[in-house]
């Protein structure tokens, strides 16, 4: 009886101290995330000349950008355990169509890449800046309806419970693959 209870109260004491870095590591993660998300940014806008990269690479910025704004609520809510409330639902939508979207705007760079690369002459006739811009006004479009859907039908009792948010992403993942 002794030896299980002082186990409880070690892991109980080590979860706490796992949460208290996880909560700073989020807010340092978004310190330095927002400052130079920012910083790349001002970078991309102040380029003269449009190209299919850049288009993506600010769609990449946005992403991780609504990500990082996400990141302190994320950090809220993971330490206080609260039950899903209406913000709890936005914040966690919001941090799972940024975390999609940022993993699909990379695969489409490194597709693009590829297409530029391989293909060079065949690849000035259908890559553009502006259908570049079309696909990812498609993808955000795709990405919310999809993620918003998927939030509606989550039952979970804790915001940002941990395993359905995991099952819910891998799904999600699965269904655009």
């Amino acid at each position: 009886m002794n030896v299980s209870s002082t186990c409880n109260v070690t892991n109980l004491e080590l979860y706490d101290h796992i949460r208290l870095i996880e909560f700073v590591l989020y807010n340092l993660i978004f310190f330095f995330g927002a400052l130079f998300n920012v910083l790349a940014l001002w970078v991309f806008c102040k380029m003269k000349k449009w190209t299919e990269t850049r288009v993506y690479a600010i769609n990449l910025v946005f992403a991780d950008c609504f990500v990082i704004c996400t990141l302190p609520f994320v950090a809220y809510f993971l330490w206080n355990k609260s039950a899903r409330s209406e913000l709890c639902q936005v914040i966690e939508a919001m941090y799972l169509i940024n975390m999609v979207m940022s993993i699909y705007v990379i695969s489409f760079i490194s597709i693009d890449r590829y297409i530029a690369i391989k293909y060079p002459l065949k690849a000035r006739t259908f890559r553009s800046p502006s259908k570049a811009a079309l696909l990812c006004g498609l993808l955000w479009l795709s990405v919310i309806i999809g993620v918003t859907l998927d939030c509606q039908q989550r039952n979970a009792a804790l915001c940002f419970d941990s395993d359905i948010t995991t099952l819910s992403l891998l799904s999600f993942s699965l269904g655009f693959t």
